[in-house]
């Protein structure tokens, strides 16, 4: 296993979304771990998360502190030379792990010598210590708090990245795991012991908030008002030319205008409005482009992933192989009438996130984000021409944090009579 960890606690700053703080304790959950020896619990170790089962794997969330204790139940005299924990996050692939942040603390010592100098420098307090064996019970609490980010140093080039939640995906070449780590040192004859205790870390960002008609449209539960009423509410994205033929006989154009709503930065579970406008002088194919089954727009996750590292340097050597994976389809309904023209159709549209959507991340030679892609036109009969590689004809990166934006909370437009694909 590489270590490349250089921690810090400062903010690092993204766009379009704010970070929050929670350092709320008022409802943990205790979870208890041991090591036992001849059926007898020698090493207890307790952790306050904010899961809702002791039985669950310990949960925490961007800002907060690991809190416990870790004790010891000796039978006999022991000589015990260090008693310490530690919280430690790996980036983990097929061929390799590498470690991105370790926050040691020492809680006990029975020589000055054993004590880890990096635990003094993040601010820990002194550890207890004592001389001889130890018989009998012992407890010590502990206190850890989660960095925002961590610091690395690369190729000779040092790189600031917000510590990424847990990730573990069957498509994905590589995964994110946090351990707390509890290590009893004994004897220079003696084996050391070692606690592993998993946990999940989840980041905690929301979206700035919506423009002031979109949130009144929420507030109202009245329809959204477009790009061209309100502007500051969309981002409208460049045209496309649709060129093709019906029954591969009959030449027809058309021009689309995808508009997504600002900012571009969507909550978990919530929905993505998008409004759709098609313009032909062919009313047949107007028609035909315009029937709510027929545009694709879709959700995609791509895990970026450079399997060439090399360990001796710390550099990555290799290129980056990207995956996309389909995570969800727009559901489409036509606009009000008053909204279209003879030669002009809108369609008004929702992509609903996956509850469980992983937040954008990145970390060392990992990459995680999302794009919003339009994809060919899916029409009865309708052939593109030239269509692209994967059929897409434009795509924006969008963002996917975890908490709710300030204000109304968003509402899902579309028909119940609609579901999406």
């Amino acid at each position: 296993m590489q270590e490349v960890e250089r921690f810090h606690s400062e903010d690092t700053e993204l766009p379009a979304y704010s970070q929050i703080r929670n350092t709320s304790t008022s409802s943990r959950t205790q979870h208890s771990y041991h090591l036992s020896k001849s059926g007898k619990k020698w090493l207890t170790v307790s952790v306050q998360s904010r899961a809702t089962d002791p039985q669950e794997i310990p949960n925490f969330a961007q800002g907060h502190t690991i809190s416990g204790s870790v004790g010891l139940d000796l039978a006999n005299e022991a000589v015990i030379r260090a008693v310490s924990v530690s919280v430690v996050g790996d980036l983990l692939s097929s061929d390799d792990i590498m470690r991105f942040l370790t926050i040691n603390q020492v809680l006990a010592v029975s020589d000055m010598n054993e004590l880890d100098q990096d635990g003094v420098r993040t601010g820990h307090p002194q550890p207890a210590t004592y001389n001889g064996k130890l018989q009998g019970k012992y407890s010590w609490p502990f206190e850890i708090r989660l960095p925002k980010g961590v610091s690395i140093v690369l190729d000779n080039c040092r790189s600031n990245y917000q510590l990424p939640p847990s990730f573990q995906h069957s498509s994905s070449r590589a995964r994110v795991e946090y351990h707390i780590v509890v290590r009893v040192k004994k004897g220079v004859l003696s084996s050391n012991h070692r606690l592993l205790i998993p946990f999940i870390f989840t980041q905690r960002a929301r979206p700035s908030q919506p423009s002031i008609l979109r949130q009144i449209s929420y507030l109202e539960q009245t329809p959204l008002v477009g790009p061209e009423g309100d502007p500051d509410g969309w981002k409208t994205l460049d045209s496309v030319q649709i060129q093709g033929t019906f029954f591969r006989t009959r030449p027809i154009e058309a021009t689309c205008t995808l508009s997504l709503a600002r900012p571009l930065c969507y909550t978990q579970g919530a929905v993505i409005p998008l409004i759709l406008s098609i313009s032909s002088e062919d009313s047949h194919a107007l028609d035909l482009l315009s029937t709510p089954s027929a545009p694709c727009v879709q959700l995609l996750r791509r895990g970026s992933f450079s399997a060439s590292v090399s360990l001796s340097t710390i550099r990555l050597i290799g290129p980056w192989d990207s995956q996309d994976e389909v995570i969800g389809s727009a559901t489409w309904w036509c606009a009000p009438a008053a909204q279209s023209a003879y030669d002009t159709k809108v369609l008004h549209g929702e992509i609903r996130i996956p509850p469980d959507a992983i937040p954008n991340c990145r970390i060392l030679h990992f990459e995680l984000e999302y794009w919003l892609s339009m994809m060919h036109f899916r029409a009865i009969s309708f052939t593109p021409d030239d269509p692209p590689p994967k059929a897409c004809l434009i795509s924006e990166k969008i963002q996917i944090v975890t908490v709710h934006a300030e204000g109304p909370q968003h509402i899902a437009y579309s028909p119940p009579s609609y579901a999406s694909t």
